[in-house]
């Protein structure tokens, strides 16, 4: 059985999010065109959002948390 481990744990970082911002501002330089008419979400749900998704994945996956 694998089990996911964590080697750091930033969702309570209030960095986390901006390195997301900071890729679709640089996605946005590059191709616009991809992202037109689509806005970020809340920086406040990203912490709720990224467990939820990594809970997704690993029981997808047949993974379990610690």
């Amino acid at each position: 059985m694998a089990v996911w481990l964590v080697l750091e744990e930033t969702c309570g970082c209030r960095r986390a999010p901006s390195y997301a911002l900071a890729s679709r501002r640089a996605l946005a330089d590059l191709a616009p065109e991809m992202l037109a008419g689509l806005r970020p979400a809340r920086a406040r749900r990203y912490p709720r959002r990224l467990a939820a998704a990594l809970e997704q994945r690993s029981s997808e996956e047949g993974l379990r948390s610690c």
